[in-house]
């Protein structure tokens, strides 16, 4: 049989700030830093790629912004990091989505599951 490893909490979780207080952030600045660079350049360079196909513009502050503002407060809710979702845009934009309306049909998916 399947292991079982514990109880699956239901719901959603608790707003809350993280603990560091076992972390040294001195040793994390580098890494973060570093990653923090590397999203923003691919979610830049997936922005940019689907506005000429699409003919919008994009404002490369407006990202870095919107980016760094859903991290932020992503992790009061224990979210996973945002990013780039290159293979999710690219299904999108092949299946001839214009709006972001598609993403309520994303979010009642996985809603119901």
């Amino acid at each position: 049989g399947v292991r079982l490893l514990g109880e699956i909490p239901s719901g959603l979780p608790r707003l809350r700030l993280p603990d560091l207080s076992h972390l040294n952030l001195e040793e994390f600045v580098h890494p973060v830093v570093t990653i923090s660079i590397m999203t923003y350049i691919t979610a830049i360079s997936a922005a940019k790629t689907f506005a000429r196909k699409h003919g919008y513009d994009v404002d490369n502050n407006q990202e870095l912004i919107a980016l760094g503002l859903s991290n932020i407060l992503g992790r009061v809710s224990q979210c996973f990091p945002a990013a780039a979702s290159l293979s999710r845009s690219a299904v999108v934009s092949s299946s001839g989505a214009s709006t972001p309306l598609h993403n309520v049909f994303s979010f009642l998916v996985v809603l119901l599951v």
